[in-house]
């Protein structure tokens, strides 16, 4: 993907509203939903899937806003308050979790690391910006 095509994704999701993000973000967790339940038959918390992918998307940047954590328990139907969810979000290692989203991405089928990439992208669009931090890290998954 050129530079070029690379800005405009970005910006793309950006110029998103909120409920046109989480319709992308819950998309992609349909996708990614069957692809777990192959992976792991005998069910388990998809939760704690998605939990690094939403931390790694928040700790990116070192930021976890009201926007974020209102599309963190719209999208998980949960009703965790601010404070539980940044607690929760900085229980991960940043550099640690950046790294386990890379190799999990890694050893996905094409579409379903389109999937979590567009789930990914979701996070970071919903604050209304995306910072270098962010963007380099969108840059990572997709390569």
């Amino acid at each position: 993907m050129t530079e070029k095509n690379f800005s405009k994704l970005l910006q793309n999701y950006v110029n998103k509203d909120f409920d046109q993000l989480l319709l992308l973000a819950n998309e992609a967790l349909g996708i990614i939903a069957v692809a777990y339940k192959r992976v792991n038959p005998e069910g388990g918390a998809m939760s704690n899937f998605l939990l690094p992918f939403i931390a790694t998307a928040v700790v990116v940047d070192e930021q976890y806003t009201e926007l974020e954590h209102k599309f963190v328990n719209s999208l998980l139907e949960s009703n965790f308050t601010y404070e539980e969810g940044k607690a929760c979000i900085h229980t991960y290692d940043g550099a640690k979790v950046i790294d386990l989203v890379e190799q999990m991405i890694d050893v996905c089928g094409e579409s379903v690391k389109k999937a979590l990439v567009q789930f990914c992208l979701c996070f970071v669009a919903v604050d209304e910006t995306i910072t270098h931090e962010e963007s380099d890290y969108i840059a990572k998954l997709l390569a």
